[in-house]
């Protein structure tokens, strides 16, 4: 009775290594698609973050242009002021013909990049639910 009491328990804790092991493969398998899942994700967000980037370099230029308009409109109010309003204008205006194709560029940078981030991100996920 002794001996088949041992073998039972032994036949038990090999069943029960057997699943644990077999869970333990599982878990690792779904650890890795995690891991190229969340590289995937993050890699699809590198488009955006170069629009962001660009998008950040015009905004230097955006608030150049603002202060020139408000220099403008605080000389506008005080007279005797034309030559300085009008070299500001003048700088106002070269500065939006400088953007205007930098902003151009921005436009569809900005559709380029959401239409290229989507489509790698449902790749990614494409890829790991099948």
């Amino acid at each position: 009775m002794h001996i088949y009491d041992a073998d039972r328990d032994n036949l038990q804790r090999s069943r029960s290594s057997i699943v644990t092991d077999r869970l333990a493969y599982f878990q690792y398998v779904q650890g890795s698609l995690a891991a190229s899942l969340a590289e995937k994700l993050d890699a699809a967000r590198v488009p955006l973050k170069s629009l962001r980037d660009k998008e950040d370099s015009l905004a230097v230029r955006k608030n150049t242009r603002n202060d020139y308009e408000q220099r403008i409109a605080k000389l506008e109010l005080s007279s005797g002021n034309e030559k300085k309003i009008n070299d500001l204008e003048e700088l106002l205006q070269r500065a939006y013909v400088e953007d205007d194709p930098l902003e151009k560029e921005v436009q569809l940078l900005e559709r380029k990049a959401i239409k290229d981030s989507e489509k790698a991100k449902w790749e990614a996920i494409r890829e790991v639910i099948p």
